[in-house]
């Protein structure tokens, strides 16, 4: 059997921003206010480990 290791970075979640997160003063975005979420090309690679595993796991 053969092991994946997957990388992933999180990154902020820009979708939902909340009011207190901006600093505009400074014109700024804290993000360390927002929520982290896996970066959407490391999903596919983590889908695409798994597919590979299960591929080879039926032969």
């Amino acid at each position: 059997m053969m092991n994946y290791i997957v990388l992933v970075k999180q990154v902020p979640d820009i979708k939902n921003i909340p009011e207190e997160a901006w600093d505009w003063e400074r014109g700024i975005l804290k993000r360390c206010l927002l929520e982290k979420v896996c970066n959407e090309l490391d999903k596919q690679a983590i889908a695409f480990a798994i597919a590979m595993r299960r591929c080879y796991l039926d032969r």
